[in-house]
């Protein structure tokens, strides 16, 4: 991914497993692109293993948009979950929104 401007390193273990594994979420810098006037800010997420997965969201405003793809990835990990435990810090909490308001 170009552009990143944050990034989070989170563990997974999954069901059954001993092994901690590194799942990496970045994000990309708000741009006017193929969604103009709306605003798009794509991620990544890289692991466990060699999975990655790609994707954006989009808002009528940059902080739309960043609002949007920070829940889009809240998503996409607690469908992760499933499989096993993510933490970050040690902890359960991800520090990603849940909902919108």
């Amino acid at each position: 991914m170009d552009d990143v401007v944050a990034e989070r390193e989170l563990a997974f273990r999954e069901n059954g497993s001993d092994l901690d594994q590194t799942v990496v979420v970045r994000l990309g810098r708000p741009y006017l692109g193929a969604h103009a006037p709306n605003y798009t800010i794509g991620y990544e997420m890289q692991g466990p293993g060699d999975d990655r997965y790609r994707s954006f969201a989009a808002g009528v405003d940059s902080m739309q948009a960043m609002v949007l793809v920070l829940v889009a990835v809240n998503a996409h990990l607690e469908r992760l979950k499933q499989g096993g435990r993510l933490s970050w810090l040690g902890a359960e909490d991800l520090g990603f929104p849940t909902i919108l308001s």
